[in-house]
């Protein structure tokens, strides 16, 4: 048996009792108590059948004086059982009687103890208390067959699923923007993502020749991604982002052998140009993707 104790001033002499005290048979630990609890361990080897015992737990004071002490958590068990489910004094069919020298606890017997079992790690499997499985590196088993089955539809464990975006799989590699794409959002306090620089791989020269009058030096196409001009006149030329370039409506002017490319973003649309003279030609190398 074991039962934690504590007396309320420290120094209490008492004695604890296992077994009937009627027959007698019965194993007992004198103590002395301190106001901390403690644990004490008392050992009952009956020297016959005692099956009909009545006296679980018996605590006396080892002298006439009265003191005050405290008695927690009774544990009772076999001698081939490592620990059982603990007996209270406020349990069921359980009464405190006292008499001079003897506080004792009355609780039914004989006790049935369900074989060896840790009372730390018990489990009720719905018709007995079983120790439950699992070890230190695993975990506590759990029997997944018995958890309730997710309800149908888009629900997912935890609420969170990396694999989908609103219920969409996500897309992988690469390709066009799609319902799986994954969106990324850049802090406002954060430099801006460089464009990546596309690839390009057809290359179209032409020659467009100076005019004292609006040509176009390259028509509108949708597939632009760079344009090279190179002035090879000996005249100034006024180029503009559209049609109609003359000297006072014009995007930029060139001077007589200047050399231009478009920076980003990439204009698409048509580009006129016209020179003071007609000397030379304007060289343009388109690149497309």
């Amino acid at each position: 048996m074991r039962v934690w104790a504590k007396g309320n001033a420290g120094g209490e002499a008492v004695s604890f009792f296992l077994g009937s005290t009627a027959t007698p048979d019965y194993g007992f630990l004198n103590a002395s108590l301190t106001t901390a609890w403690l644990a004490y361990t008392v050992t009952w080897t009956p020297s016959a059948d005692r099956s009909g015992a009545t006296h679980g737990l018996a605590v006396r004071t080892q002298g006439a004086t009265a003191v005050t002490f405290f008695v927690d958590d009774v544990m009772i068990v076999r001698g081939d059982v490592t620990s059982m489910p603990t007996f209270s004094g406020d349990s069921a069919g359980a009464f405190w009687t006292n008499t001079p020298h003897l506080s004792q606890s009355v609780l039914p017997m004989p006790v049935s103890v369900p074989g060896p079992v840790d009372s730390r790690n018990m489990v009720f499997n719905g018709t007995a208390w079983v120790q439950a499985g699992g070890d230190i590196t695993n975990g506590l088993d759990v029997d997944v067959t018995r958890l309730p089955a997710l309800p149908a539809g888009t629900n997912e464990i935890g609420g969170v699923n990396q694999a989908k975006i609103a219920g969409n799989a996500i897309s992988a590699n690469s390709g066009n923007k799609d319902s799986g794409t994954q969106r990324v959002v850049i802090a406002t306090d954060q430099p801006p993502v460089p464009s990546q620089t596309p690839v390009v791989t057809t290359p179209t020269l032409a020659s467009v020749g100076a005019s004292v009058t609006s040509v176009t030096i390259r028509a509108a196409n949708n597939a632009r991604r760079h344009l090279i001009l190179w002035n090879d006149s000996s005249s100034v030329c006024y180029v503009k982002y559209g049609a109609t370039a003359s000297t006072i409506s014009a995007t930029f002017l060139m001077q007589p052998g200047g050399y231009w490319e478009m920076p980003q973003p990439i204009y698409t649309g048509i580009i006129d140009g016209i020179w003071l003279n007609t000397n030379g030609a304007m060289r343009v190398t388109e690149l497309t993707a």
